[in-house]
C-alpha cells in the first residue's frame, strides 16, 4: 500500500527486498526475478500490485526451465474439449463430466472386487445366468465410457506427445485393454485370462486423474527414480547379507532357515519392521543377527526416504507455483478482454 505524509511524501508499504526486485526492474528493462528468500505467493502479491504480473509469469517459466504441459497448454491453445474432459475446474460441465468419470471408475472397482466373492463368482461362470448378464452390461457400460473419454482426450490434446508421454493416460489404456482382449479371445489361454484380470485392478488408478494429491506423488516419485533404485540396490544388499548369515547360523536346526532363499523372506519382514512372528531364530548367535538386521533397516531404508520426502515436498510447492501461474494467466486473460470490450464499447 501507498501512504501519503506531509513531510516526508509517499511511503510504500512493502518488503524491501521485493521492493528493490521491482526497481532493479525498470532500471535493467524486463529482469524480474523472485528473491530466494521470499515466498513466491507473496511476490506475487506485490507484482500484481505494480501490475507486471505477465513479465513475472513470462520471465519465471523461462529461466526455471518450464515446459508447456498438457495442463497451461489450454490456456495458450483455446481447445473447447480438452478443457471439457481434462480441467474439471473450467466449467460446471466439466465438474459434472469429473464426478460422472469418477462414478464409472468406482462402479468399475466395485464389480472387480465383488465378482471374487464365492457365491457371485460361480453364477458369474453361467454364461446363461441372470447375474453373468447384469455383470456383462455394467461392465460394458463402464468400459464404452472409459474408451470415450480415452479417445476424446487424445484426439483433443494440445501435444500428443506429450500426451503419449503422461503415464496416467498409459493406466486409462491397460485399463481399458483387458475387455476387448477378453471380445477378441472370448475363450482364451487360461493363464493369459488370468492376467488380464489381474490387470483390470488398474482400473483404480485412474482415481488419481482426479486427486491433485496423488498426482503430486506420481510427479514425486518420477522425480526420484535414482534415489528409489538405491534404495532397492542397498535393500538387495542387505537381504542377501543377512539371509546368508541367519542361513548358516540356523539352517541345521531351523527348517524355516534351511535355505537362502527362504532366509530372505525373513529378512525382508525384519527389515520392514512387519514381524510376523513366522520365522523366529533360536540360537543366540542366530538372534544377534537378527538384532543386527533390525538396526541396519533404520539405514537402509530412512536415509533414502528422507530425500524421497524432501522430493515430494518440492514437488507440491512447485505444482502449486504452477497452478498459481495458470490461474493468473487466466485473471490476466479476462481483464484483457475486459478491457478491448470496454475500448470497442468507447
Amino acid at each position: 500500500s501507498v501512504v501519503s505524509t506531509k513531510s516526508t511524501g509517499y511511503v510504500i508499504d512493502t518488503d524491501p527486498q521485493i521492493f528493490y526486485t521491482i526497481l532493479h526492474f525498470y532500471q535493467t528493462k524486463g529482469h524480474l526475478y523472485c528473491p530466494p528468500s521470499v515466498s513466491e505467493d507473496r511476490f506475487i502479491e506485490e507484482v500484481k500490485f505494480f501490475r507486471l504480473t505477465k513479465y513475472f509469469l513470462k520471465l519465471s517459466d523461462s529461466v526455471d526451465g518450464v515446459e508447456e504441459d498438457e495442463a497451461e497448454a489450454p490456456l495458450i491453445r483455446t481447445n473447447i474439449i480438452w478443457q471439457f474432459v481434462e480441467k474439471s475446474g473450467s466449467s460446471i460441465g466439466a465438474k459434472i463430466w469429473s464426478y460422472v468419470s469418477i462414478t464409472f471408475i468406482l462402479t468399475a472397482v466395485t464389480i472387480f472386487m465383488v465378482e471374487t466373492l464365492p457365491a457371485v463368482e460361480a453364477k458369474i461362470a453361467d454364461d446363461t445366468s441372470l447375474t453373468h448378464f447384469v455383470f456383462f452390461c455394467i461392465e460394458t457400460t463402464c468400459i464404452a465410457f472409459f474408451t470415450l473419454e480415452f479417445i476424446l482426450r487424445g484426439c483433443s490434446c494440445p501435444r500428443f506427445i506429450l500426451f503419449v508421454k503422461n503415464i496416467l493416460n498409459w493406466v486409462d489404456f491397460v485399463s481399458i485393454l483387458p475387455y476387448y482382449i477378453g471380445l477378441i479371445f472370448p475363450g482364451g489361454i487360461a493363464h493369459i485370462f488370468v492376467v488380464l484380470r489381474v490387470l483390470r485392478v488398474v482400473r483404480v488408478l485412474r482415481l488419481a486423474r482426479h486427486s491433485d494429491g496423488i498426482k503430486i506423488i506420481f510427479l514425486a516419485l518420477s522425480t526420484s527414480v535414482s534415489e528409489l533404485f538405491f534404495l532397492v540396490f542397498f535393500w538387495s544388499i542387505a537381504i542377501i547379507f543377512f539371509g546368508s548369515l541367519i542361513h548358516y547360523c540356523e539352517g541345521s536346526i531351523n527348517e524355516h532357515f534351511n535355505s537362502i532363499p527362504r532366509s530372505a523372506w525373513w529378512v525382508v519382514v525384519t527389515m520392514s519392521s512387519v514381524g510376523y512372528g513366522d520365522c523366529v531364530p533360536e540360537t543366540t548367535l542366530g538372534k544377534l543377527v537378527g538384532s543386527l538386521c533390525i538396526m541396519s533397516c533404520m539405514l537402509v531404508l530412512a536415509l533414502p526416504m528422507t530425500v524421497i520426502i524432501s522430493k515430494v515436498t518440492r514437488t507440491y510447492h512447485t505444482y502449486i507455483q504452477k497452478e498459481n501461474r495458470i490461474e493468473l494467466r487466466k485473471q490476466i486473460q479476462c481483464d484483457t478482454t475486459t478491457i478491448q470490450h470496454s475500448v470497442t464499447a468507447v
